[in-house]
Order: C-alpha cells, then sequence, then structure tokens
C-alpha cells in the first residue's frame, strides 16, 4: 500500500532528523488520522469493484458490436444476390410488357396465369444476372423440359431465391459458373412458345414464383416503380 510506504518513510525521516528512537502509531497519529487508511481502503476497493463491472458491461457490449458487424456483413452479402434489377437494359420503361396475372395466352387465345415479367427487345439483346449466383440449369428448346420457355437459364441466388430466363437466343454462361449481378448471362431470342422476340423474367422464393416487379427496387426511383406497374397490369396479353 503507498499509504504504509508514506508512513515508514515518516518514520525513518523522524528517526534521522529530528533523533527521535522510534515513532509508535499512536504519536504518528498526531497528524495522521487512525481511519484514513480504511476509509481509503474502502474506496479503492468500491472503484475497484466499479471498474470489474465496467469491464464487464463493456465485454459484453464488444460482443454484441462483433455480433452487429457480423451480421451487417452478412447482410450485405445477402442483398448481392437477391434479385434487385431489371434482366435487360430498360431505362426508359418502354420494353416493358405483359405483367404478372391473369392474361391471355397469345397462342391458345386461353385466360391463363401469367407468372412473370415479360421485357420486349430485338434478338440478340443483352440479358443480366438481376443478382449475384450460380448457374443451375441451362435448357435448350429442343430439350423435353423446356415446357415451352425455349432456351432456358435458372440461376440459383443462395437464400432461398431463384430467378428464370426464357425463350433466349443464345448463352454466354455454363452450369455451376458464377455470376455477378449485371452480368451478360446471355441474349433476348424468340425461341419456344414466344410471339415474338422478348424474355419471360421470372422469381421464386423458397420454392414459390412470386411477382418480379416487386424485386427492381435497385434499379427504379418511385415513380418509375409506379409506372413499370401499371405498364405490365395494362397488357390483358401475354407474348408466351
Amino acid at each position: 500500500m503507498v499509504l504504509e510506504e508514506i508512513k515508514q518513510n515518516d518514520s525513518i525521516i523522524y528517526k534521522s532528523i529530528f533523533d527521535v528512537s522510534d515513532i509508535t502509531k499512536r504519536d504518528l497519529e498526531v497528524y495522521w488520522d487512525s481511519d484514513i487508511e480504511n476509509k481509503y481502503d474502502s474506496i479503492a476497493e468500491s472503484t475497484n469493484q466499479r471498474i470489474s463491472e465496467l469491464e464487464k458491461r463493456l465485454a459484453k457490449e464488444l460482443y454484441s458490436l462483433d455480433f452487429l458487424t457480423r451480421k451487417a456483413i452478412s447482410n450485405q452479402e445477402m442483398l448481392k444476390h437477391i434479385p434487385a434489377i431489371q434482366p435487360i437494359d430498360n431505362k426508359d420503361l418502354k420494353r416493358t410488357a405483359s405483367g404478372w396475372g391473369m392474361r391471355i395466352h397469345p397462342i391458345f387465345n386461353i385466360k391463363k396465369f401469367h407468372y412473370g415479367l415479360d421485357f420486349t427487345a430485338p434478338t440478340g439483346t443483352p440479358i443480366y444476372s438481376t443478382g449475384d449466383g450460380e448457374i443451375e440449369f441451362i435448357i435448350k428448346h429442343t430439350d423435353k423440359d423446356s415446357h415451352g420457355y425455349g432456351n432456358l437459364i435458372i440461376i440459383d441466388h443462395g437464400y432461398g431465391y431463384k430467378t428464370l430466363y426464357a425463350h433466349m437466343d443464345k448463352f454466354s454462361v455454363k452450369v455451376g459458373q458464377e455470376v455477378k449481378r449485371g452480368q451478360t448471362i446471355g441474349s433476348v431470342g424468340n425461341t419456344g412458345l414466344s410471339t415474338g422476340p422478348h424474355l419471360h423474367y421470372e422469381v421464386i422464393k423458397d420454392g414459390r414464383k412470386v411477382n418480379p416487379v416487386y424485386y427492381l427496387f435497385n434499379d427504379l426511383t418511385p415513380q418509375e416503380y409506379q409506372k413499370i406497374v401499371e405498364i405490365s397490369n395494362s397488357i390483358k396479353k401475354s407474348y408466351d
């Protein structure tokens, strides 16, 4: 203890300078409060307890911060994989065609549910992956599995998301290849049950097809989003 060292030094000084053979504790109490040491011991103990509590709280806060940081990084990675842009260049929205819902099939001329968005564009127009992912399937229009989709690509984005690109002309990727959002995967065509060059685009979440228009948030302003919804809903006939 520091206080004990001070008392010992005082005793040495009194012996050497004042020729006092011995300084008793009672003599020192003339200028030294006997309760000071106990008081400071109590303060020190209380302070140590507070420091210990603060250290525990700080450790907990650091753990929470580390957890949130890892969560944020994980979310950033997830956001890269979620389909979030239009699959073709459509800045003026004029290529937007038939949307989600009941539509008249152009070939069978019957009402049929249309599970995607159609984008009209000339043959050869580049098609982009709408999120990071891996090419899961490439199906040619000559395959039995095409089911009228023509040349078809399905991308597995992870996190329960997949996207489907149909009636393509050519492929620019292969099965198992990793792709990034905005990367060209092929070009627009008129293969399968199609009445003109266009891209049929679908979004699948946890095995269920969902309205792709909800997944264009990285590409559109609120006004553009409203416009694309109105256009896709106004066209009552699909292209496939």
